[in-house]
């Protein structure tokens, strides 16, 4: 997948050691540090990679076996967890919430494990784009 990118200029808070204190909000995230020394800096602004659009901003339990899903690009989405083949009898479905850093949904299990429901797979089930955008990349990458 291609990889794009934004640009945007940044009031820094602080700056050590290559490390820049920014206040930007990303898919209903504060991003807080920016490592400088591997960010592009144009004309004085940073050009900042876009979040990928399988980056989870925020997951909740929404009733039966459902979670609402909002993804770093604004998309969202409910799926039906049980309807992917996942058994849902022994799931606190109200834990349900996004992991720290946003690839799966985390779910308590009764027996207090936690269970990661990676959030390719539930992009790729909510969004036909892209589900193709990803059934194409594997096509790429198994052709070389």
């Amino acid at each position: 997948m291609p990889i794009r990118s934004w640009e945007s200029t940044l009031n820094t808070t602080s700056n050590t050691a290559g490390i820049v204190h920014v206040p930007v909000r990303a898919g209903g995230r504060y991003i807080t540090k920016l490592d400088v020394s591997t960010s592009a800096v144009r004309g004085g602004n940073f050009i900042l990679p876009e979040l990928p659009p399988d980056l989870l901003a925020f997951a909740r339990h929404d009733g039966g076996t459902s979670v609402f899903l909002r993804f770093s690009d604004g998309h969202t989405a409910t799926v039906d967890l049980a309807r992917l083949g996942i058994d849902m009898s022994r799931l606190s479905l109200g834990t349900a919430s996004a992991s720290a850093d946003g690839s799966a949904v985390e779910v308590r299990a009764r027996h207090g494990k936690t269970v990661h429901i990676d959030s390719a797979v539930l992009r790729s089930y909510c969004d036909p784009e892209y589900a193709a955008e990803l059934r194409q990349a594997i096509a790429d990458v198994t052709a070389q």
